[in-house]
This record gives C-alpha cells, sequence and structure tokens, in this order.
C-alpha cells in the first residue's frame, strides 16, 4: 500500500484486520481535517507512522476526535478489532448531525453566511467544524489616496481585436482575444507579441464571447493547463449561449475541457459530476467552480448556490452552500488554499474562504468590483469606472485610486502581479491598448516591504 497509508506494523511485514482500520483512519482523518495525519518523503512518513504522536486539531469535535485517536493507535490491539465495531462507533457521530449543517454566524447580517455540505458521493460524510466571522468594519479613515496620472501607464503591445481575459504567468502576461476563427490565446513576454494558440470555439459576439471567458475559461497559475467550461448544447448555438453567459438557471455547463499550453492540446474532458457556472484553478490539480445543485440529491437546500471543489477530471468531492449569488472566485497568491469570492448583491460584499481547515469571513465592500487580482498582500479591486481598491488579507481598505482613462477608452480586462503591476488592456477606438501600471511605489511601506 501507499506509505501514508499503511500501519505501523506493516513496515515490519505484519498484516491484520486492525492495519485496515488504521488505513480507514487516516482517510477519515483527512476527510475531516483536510489533510493527512503525516506526510512528507517515504522514508519521513514511515517513521511518523512508528513513532510521532497523532496530533488532531482542536476544531475536531471531541467525539470524533476520540474515533481517530483509537482507530490510528500505534499498537493494533488498541485499535478497533473490526470495521464493524468502527461503524458502530460513528453512527451515532453522524446521526447527529445535519448532511446540511448551519454555521452560526458570530454577528448578523443581511447577506446569509456560507454553510457547509457533504461531498458529492459523500452523503452520510461529517461535515467538518467551521468558524464564520462576519466583519461589516467600516474603512480605515486613513485610507491612502493615490492620484494616477496617464503619463504613468507603460505601453506593451496593441491589438485589432479584444482582449477579454488576462492572466500572470511565470513566463509573462497571456491574454484571451477574439479572433476571426474564435479564441486566440496571446503572450506577452520579453521576445514580444505572440500568438501561442487557438481555442476551437466560435465567437458569437464580443459581449458574450467577453462574458465566456470571465466565467468559463481559466488559466492556471502555472500557465501550463487552460480548463474549459461547456454546456452540454452547443456554445455556437446563439440561442443558447446568452442564456448560459447571463448564468440563468436552465442552461449551466456540465462539460470540462483541459488543453495543455501553449499547444491547446485537449488532456482530458469529461463530464462534470455538478453543473457549473464559474470555473477557477486552484494550483495545477484542482479547480473550484460556482453552481447551484448537485445532480442526484433531492434536498431543498441542495438548490442554492454553492461553491465546489473538483479534481482536474471533472469529479466533484467537496460543496459549500453559500446562499449568495458568486459573481468572481480568486486563489491566493501566498495560501493555495484560500479563496478570495465577491458576492453580489444590493449590498457589494466578499467572503475569505479557508479551505484547511473550512472558515469563512464575510467583509462588507466600499463597491461592486469587476476585476479581482490577488498580490503578495492582499488583493487588488478594479470596477467598470475603473475605480481601484487594494485592501489586505484581513480585508481592511488600505488604499484606493481612480483608474486614468482615456477619453473613450472602456476597460476590457485586467491582472496582476503578485507585486502589484497592474497588466490592462484597454479598448480605444478599433484597437486594444496593453499597458502597465505599477501601484507598488504608492502604497503604504508596510506593503512594499512583503
Amino acid at each position: 500500500g501507499s506509505p501514508a497509508y499503511m500501519a505501523p506494523e506493516r513496515f515490519y511485514g505484519h498484516f491484520s484486520v486492525e492495519s485496515d482500520i488504521y488505513a480507514i483512519g487516516v482517510m477519515l482523518f483527512e476527510l475531516i481535517v483536510g489533510w493527512r495525519p503525516f506526510s512528507g518523503m517515504p522514508i519521513d512518513v514511515m517513521k511518523a507512522h512508528l513513532n510521532q504522536p497523532l496530533r488532531v486539531p482542536k476544531s475536531v469535535p471531541a467525539r470524533l476526535k476520540d474515533v481517530l485517536q483509537k482507530a490510528l493507535q500505534k499498537l493494533p490491539q488498541h485499535r478497533y478489532s473490526s470495521a464493524e465495531q468502527m461503524r458502530l462507533a460513528l453512527e451515532p457521530i453522524i446521526a447527529a448531525c445535519s448532511p446540511y449543517q448551519q454555521v452560526q454566524p458570530t454577528r448578523s447580517h443581511k447577506l446569509e453566511t456560507a454553510s457547509l455540505s457533504p461531498a458529492h458521493g459523500n452523503a452520510s460524510a461529517v461535515a467538518p467544524s467551521a468558524a464564520v466571522n462576519d466583519n461589516l468594519s467600516q474603512p480605515d479613515p486613513d485610507v491612502r489616496q493615490i492620484v494616477l496620472a496617464p503619463e504613468q501607464l507603460q505601453h506593451q503591445a496593441q491589438l485589432a481585436t479584444p482582449v477579454h481575459r488576462l492572466w500572470m504567468t511565470p513566463k509573462g502576461c497571456v491574454g484571451l482575444a477574439s479572433t476571426e476563427d474564435g479564441l486566440g490565446l496571446w503572450l506577452w513576454a520579453d521576445q514580444g507579441l505572440q500568438q501561442v494558440g487557438q481555442l476551437p470555439i466560435p465567437t458569437a459576439s464580443l459581449q458574450d464571447a467577453a462574458l465566456f471567458a470571465s466565467r468559463a475559461v481559466d488559466l492556471s497559475a502555472d500557465g501550463m493547463r487552460l480548463a474549459v467550461l461547456q454546456p452540454s448544447n452547443p456554445i455556437s448555438n446563439s440561442d443558447a449561449l446568452p442564456h448560459f453567459l447571463e448564468g440563468e438557471a436552465e442552461f449551466v455547463a456540465n462539460q470540462l475541457s483541459v488543453y495543455s499550453v501553449p499547444n491547446l492540446r485537449p488532456i482530458h474532458q469529461s463530464s462534470l459530476s455538478v453543473d457549473l457556472t464559474r470555473l477557477r484553478w486552484i494550483g495545477s490539480r484542482h479547480l473550484i467552480g460556482t453552481g447551484a445543485t448537485l445532480k442526484d440529491l433531492s434536498q431543498p437546500d441542495a438548490s442554492e448556490p454553492s461553491l465546489y471543489l473538483l479534481n482536474r477530471r471533472g469529479h466533484s468531492y467537496w460543496a459549500c452552500p453559500v446562499r449568495a449569488e458568486i459573481q468572481h472566485v480568486v486563489v491566493s497568491s501566498t495560501h493555495p488554499d484560500r479563496v478570495f469570492a465577491i458576492a453580489q448583491g444590493p449590498q457589494p460584499a466578499a467572503f475569505f474562504l479557508s479551505l484547511r481547515p473550512f472558515r469563512a469571513q464575510r467583509i462588507a465592500l466600499a463597491m461592486q468590483p469587476h476585476w479581482v487580482s490577488a498580490t503578495q498582500w492582499g488583493y487588488i479591486l478594479v470596477d467598470l469606472e475603473g475605480r481601484i481598491h487594494c485592501i489586505n488579507r484581513r480585508g481592511r481598505l488600505l488604499a484606493q485610486a481612480q483608474f486614468p482613462l482615456e477619453p473613450g477608452a472602456t476597460l476590457q480586462a485586467i491582472a496582476a502581479t503578485p507585486s502589484a503591476t497592474l497588466w490592462i488592456a484597454m479598448r480605444c477606438v478599433e484597437q486594444t491598448h496593453l499597458v502597465t501600471l505599477d501601484l507598488s511605489p504608492h502604497l503604504p511601506q508596510s506593503l512594499r516591504r512583503l
């Protein structure tokens, strides 16, 4: 077996029923906590199984902690003697937990907070404990006001076609732009501008292509994989496409295609186990999406807006009803298991989500952002009017500015480097100008040191 799940006696060539109980205990620990009890190189894992005491996080309920500690005893005779005995210990704990456990907020608020559900395909799993914090504090009166001028924009490239998405990768800035044949992938690097691939997706119109690119296409942080959501109906169907892009419930995506970059060769295509309206990469192996329902659950709560964690083959194994329409999902640039989600509603708000262990913090926003980018110190939010807000990882507003738009120009796409250099696609007349704007000199000194 895999060293991560092997009982201590297995390393000496001994095997018993209690060895399987130990492996089940490791899997149960991973389902509840989010990681395995022991990790590292194989030799380190072996030593940990043999000698290292088990440490269960304080957030795990006491009754579950007792089950884990008994199943993961070093000596076989101290574990459960059979799977039936372990099942009988777990059954009353599971019965005491609702399949959709409502998390009580620490403060009341109009926008409902996140709650947990078991993973798809594991309806009997015990939902892990979670803490939800609602932060509705007002912006600090000492927020830095940044004055920007057109002279600070650095011209990088120019295209005749609209640019719908921008990503920052180790190789440079990658953009998704309309072409005569569909959507093309472009790279801006030291050697200049070059097209690196073409997606076999027809462009219905400028507006449809922009919405499709913002919701259904995402590039992994390493720039090596492109994920594309596709509905079951052909996306070239002009009658169906607008319904999908407007997020109406009767038309959602249930097909996932993953392409390698730069040649855009199909790596994997599959039907999703959930219906999604948006998709984002978490690292290079997992994705997080927004949707409304799990296909094989009939509970009323299953129709709530939810976040889903998927592997790159499209299988969903974690779900979180958030009871708010999610407009944007951004993964932290410093902590890949932390997510920043923008909620759409009458009062602009956002969620800070920690996935391991699960915690949620709600904050109020001073504007409804249209673009969100992660930096090494927090997030940069930009709305359609060019207002820029810089917030830290706790949601505190640190600085704000107004983007110096040229007369008649419109913003099309924005991305940011971890050091807070903005890459902006700006449409002027019949041309798209790609410019950069370095915000770091204008930020507080404490942030520049991060």
